[in-house]
């Protein structure tokens, strides 16, 4: 992984995952990954791809999870959908994709909403770990409009 950082305590985001990453994470306790990219997203050299890390997770005893997640088909109906699977896989967990993007963005936005976090605080979260989701409009928006309907700082008056 050319990309880690932990989000929340059990809960860390990365990029591309390579064999010898799947023996670190289980060697370091991990219990799960859960993988956003799609079937057919490809790897370079060395990153596994979809169906090598199934089989790769498994062997090192770990559980594994893809939910597929494209980056134009990214809404709120997928960002709860991935939110409701963070919640109930056994932790800790790497949520990863080809660049950390996806994963990042769909991540933060639950941790958000569950944190009652408003939006700029969000976004503000992000940059610090080294997401430039403001730069990415549709993910901006995305992640205000999230945390809009989902998050309790937009409730009762706050």
């Amino acid at each position: 992984m050319n990309f880690r950082k932990e989000a929340a305590p059990g809960i860390t985001i990365g990029d591309r995952v390579s064999r010898k990453d799947v023996e670190e994470l289980a060697d370091e306790g991990y219990a799960t990954i859960l993988d956003l990219r799609t079937r057919a997203e490809g790897a370079p050299e060395g990153v596994l791809d979809v169906y090598e890390e199934r089989e790769v997770v498994k062997e090192a005893g770990l559980h594994y999870e893809n939910e597929p997640v494209s980056a134009q088909d990214m809404n709120e109906a997928v960002v709860s959908k991935v939110g409701g699977r963070l919640l109930g896989l056994p932790r800790p967990i790497l949520v990863h994709c080809a660049s950390g993007k996806r994963a990042g963005a769909v991540t933060l936005m639950n941790l958000g909403a569950a944190n009652g976090m408003k939006a700029e605080e969000c976004l503000a979260l992000a940059r610090e770990m080294g997401f430039d989701c403001e730069s990415e409009p549709t993910i901006k928006s995305l992640v205000v409009e999230y945390l809009e309907k989902h998050s309790p700082a937009y409730r009762d008056g706050e």
